[in-house]
């Protein structure tokens, strides 16, 4: 596990990169303060991830084994094997033991026990 290194953190929602949870939201089509279920442009490609990934970590001076990137689909797997950290979450069975980790049961705090942080470091809710 990473212990809190990583510093660039890339997720996918199935067809837009999303660099961390502030793009997320930036990302999320949001109307009058409620999710919209759109998503904002680009979409990527599989290559298209990987190579946003890459380019995320050199403009941040970030080595690629500090990255931890997150998908879903057959479409991430490029992003997932370039990241220092590749999981799937809640992956399609094309994924099945392509990753070599996986997130299939809860949701995305696990992601925060991979990088080293404890529960009594989370927000309150």
């Amino acid at each position: 596990m990473f212990n809190r290194v990583p510093t660039l953190i890339a997720a996918t929602d199935g067809d837009t990169l999303i660099e961390s949870a502030a793009d997320a939201i930036h990302n999320a089509g949001i109307e009058g303060g409620r999710l919209a279920g759109t998503v904002r442009e680009p979409i990527l490609t599989r290559g298209g991830k990987r190579a946003a990934l890459i380019s995320l970590a050199a403009e941040r001076d970030v080595p690629l084994r500090l990255t931890l990137a997150v998908g879903d689909g057959a479409n991430d797997l490029p992003m997932l094997v370039a990241a220092g950290l590749g999981i799937t979450f809640r992956a399609k069975p094309a994924l099945d033991n392509c990753a070599p980790y996986r997130v299939d049961y809860g949701d995305l705090t696990s992601l925060l026990y991979t990088q080293g942080y404890s529960a009594t470091e989370f927000a309150a809710a």
